[in-house]
């Protein structure tokens, strides 16, 4: 991998979706280095869930296991690894789901500031927490 704080001079975006795996990721690690790449950027690797009305979300604790899971990765780490080449993961903060099932989320509600994955929401601690829950979807409440 380059050193760390190394800015990537190209990259090459892989998308995870309609079959692509992470084999199929490092199977194609050697074609890009010989095309001089060194820094590939993929989609969320991690498991989805439906967040209802055709949105995805994720859970930022499991990796895709449609995508292969945690062997699949680790091959493509090690495929990424032996090229030179760096992985950026693309993360899309706002497909990370407010609710329960989200277990980053379940522990905030739970332990607050204290809570381990606390630093990576942006909370104003200076007040209480508040969330605007609803009864049904935003759609039929603004209708309602």
């Amino acid at each position: 991998m380059p050193k760390r704080n190394d800015v990537p001079t190209s990259a090459y975006r892989l998308l995870l979706k309609n079959g692509v795996t992470f084999n199929h990721l490092a199977s194609r690690v050697p074609y890009l280095k010989r095309l001089g790449i060194d820094c590939v950027s993929v989609s969320s690797v991690f498991d989805t869930s439906d967040a209802g009305n055709g949105r995805r979300s994720f859970d930022p604790t499991t990796l895709d296991r449609k995508s292969g899971g945690e062997q699949g990765f680790a091959r493509l780490i090690r495929a990424l690894e032996n090229a030179g080449i760096s992985l950026l993961i693309d993360i899309n903060p706002n497909q990370i789901p407010a609710s329960y099932e989200n277990p980053w989320w379940r522990s905030l509600l739970e332990w607050g500031k204290d809570a381990k994955y606390a630093k990576y929401f942006d909370v104003d601690w200076s007040s209480r927490l508040s969330l605007p829950v609803l009864e049904r979807p935003l759609v039929e409440e603004l209708d309602n």
